[in-house]
């Protein structure tokens, strides 16, 4: 498994709390929401490194696991989907 991949979600998982608890600040009115631009760029360099470690290596993150197959992903709701037409795959 390629190690910009699971980089790219171990920065995720690191900045997606953060982020949250910047909304919730922002909502209390307790920062400004310019302050979202950073964590927005941040998530978005670590989640196109993840999409493509997806599109390329076949990997799906689910609930914090790393499933190459899915097809022994037994006791999972997890739907495929097609990115192409945003349709399931069958």
């Amino acid at each position: 498994m390629d190690a910009a991949y699971l980089n790219a979600i171990d920065t995720y998982e690191k900045i997606l709390p953060q982020r949250n608890a910047l909304l919730e600040r922002i909502n209390d009115r307790q920062a400004s929401p310019k302050e979202l631009r950073f964590w927005d760029e941040q998530i978005v360099a670590a989640g196109s490194i993840i999409i493509a470690g997806q599109a390329v290596g076949g990997y799906v993150l689910v609930d914090g696991q790393i499933w190459a197959d899915l097809d022994h992903a037994d006791g999972l709701d997890v739907q495929a989907w097609n990115s192409s037409n945003c349709e399931p795959r069958s």
